[in-house]
């Protein structure tokens, strides 16, 4: 048996429409972010999938959530299909 803390908050947040991100590569964020959602975010740089990423994000509409991405990780998100596929390339 193993010991830790836990944050039960940022672990049932999502019932309370509330995504959070603490401090993970936007490569590891994105598995939250796709199941989150129900879409797709494809990396096209390696570079950009090591920023981090920190944050609560509340009651956002998918298109918010996007503009807000593009903020804090300096990309510029595009739609790649009709199924909700994005691409984040580098700027």
């Amino acid at each position: 048996m193993v010991k830790r803390s836990f944050d039960i908050g940022k672990k049932t947040a999502w019932k309370d429409n509330i995504l959070v991100l603490n401090e993970l590569p936007l490569k590891e964020a994105l598995t939250d972010i796709n199941t989150f959602y129900g879409v797709e975010f494809v990396l096209n740089d390696s570079l950009i999938g090591h920023k981090e990423i920190n944050g609560a994000f509340e009651n956002q509409s998918l298109t918010d959530f996007i503009q807000t991405l593009e903020f804090i990780a300096d990309v510029k998100i595009t739609p790649l299909a009709e199924k909700k596929i994005f691409n984040i390339p580098k700027r």
